[in-house]
């Protein structure tokens, strides 16, 4: 036996042993218990998986039942990558009816994978069409946000987008989204993406400019939908804001937010005012002097300058209050 200190094979470069293997694989093709594949330089995958048929030179060698074997991940859509024909080959022991299979081809293979990721836009308008058509949004105005994918996927030359499913995820308004790009003769690729949909409410809207302390009407405003991502930050067109007073001017076509509203000023210090005083089914109305200013439904201290007595009183319109006592 030759001590392996005097194996001239020992001191090959692994490049050169690994050839010298493939050649004794290639010897072993005769083998009536072995296969041989030969594969591909370079070849363009659509799916997310590398199969067997893909990289063969001429897959009408391979079984029918052997095509669609997935050899390992491609890469990431619209990039290339090079894979050993080791890691290649060492793939196929997954599967036990292929023992006797062999790789034959370059060291390195270089693999690209066709398309790209969709944009975030895509992924809207897909789950928007879908929202539409179903419970609990048919017929309503839908804003839609997607959470950004931790493992991208492709859309193929020619794809179209479209859910599948989906179910409640974390929140009142966010969901899992089953998604597929679909495209002929190619594979399908599936992907959960988690969006919030959110009903978006009808907003008031000023028509006209509109100066600071002017009090708003009916006439000044009118209703529109919120723009894009902004759902929830303006007044509601539910809510009743005629009678409010602006706090600084607006500009016409600008949403109306909480901030710029506050309740009118109804009494000044030193006016005198109409306090109402019910006592069951009495109802006496006076007139007294405001000791303090105040806004809408604000309390402040009158003077009832006939008795000389103090009353706490509650501001509902402008120099109109109700006593409390």
């Amino acid at each position: 036996m030759q001590h392996p200190r005097n194996n001239p094979g020992r001191h090959l470069p692994q490049r050169r042993r690994y050839l010298a293997k493939a050649l004794c694989l290639c010897a072993m093709a005769g083998l009536a218990s072995g296969q041989v594949l030969e594969t591909r330089a370079s070849l363009t995958v659509t799916g997310p998986d590398i199969l067997l048929e893909d990289l063969a030179v001429n897959p009408t060698e391979i079984p029918a039942a052997w095509k669609g074997r997935v050899l390992c991940a491609a890469p990431a859509p619209g990039t290339s990558s090079s894979y050993s024909l080791r890691t290649l080959a060492a793939s196929l022991e997954a599967y036990k009816d292929m023992s006797s299979v062999w790789l034959k081809g370059p060291v390195k293979i270089t693999i690209l994978r066709d398309g790209s990721c969709p944009a975030p836009a895509c992924l809207v308008e897909a789950i928007e069409a879908f929202a539409r058509e179903h419970v609990p949004w048919i017929g309503k105005e839908l804003a839609v946000h997607c959470d950004p994918l931790k493992i991208p996927f492709a859309a193929p030359t020619g794809a179209v987008i479209r859910v599948l499913a989906y179910e409640p995820a974390r929140g009142s308004d966010c969901f899992r989204f089953e998604v597929a790009t679909t495209a002929p003769g190619q594979n399908n690729e599936q992907r959960t993406v988690v969006a919030r949909v959110t009903v978006l409410s009808k907003i008031w809207v000023v028509k006209r400019d509109l100066v600071r302390g002017q009090i708003l009407s009916a006439e000044d405003l009118e209703v529109a939908l919120p723009p894009p991502g902004k759902a929830g930050r303006y007044m509601d067109a539910s809510e009743n804001v005629a009678g409010m007073e602006l706090n600084r001017p607006i500009r016409a076509g600008q949403c109306v937010e909480s901030h710029f509203l506050v309740a009118p000023l109804c009494a000044r210090q030193g006016e005198t005012i109409s306090v109402i005083t019910e006592s069951g089914a009495l109802r006496i109305a006076m007139r007294a002097k405001a000791l303090a200013t105040g806004r809408k439904e604000e309390r402040i201290l009158c003077l009832n300058e006939t008795s000389g007595r103090r009353l706490l009183v509650r501001l509902t319109g402008t120099r109109e209050a109700t006593a409390e006592y």
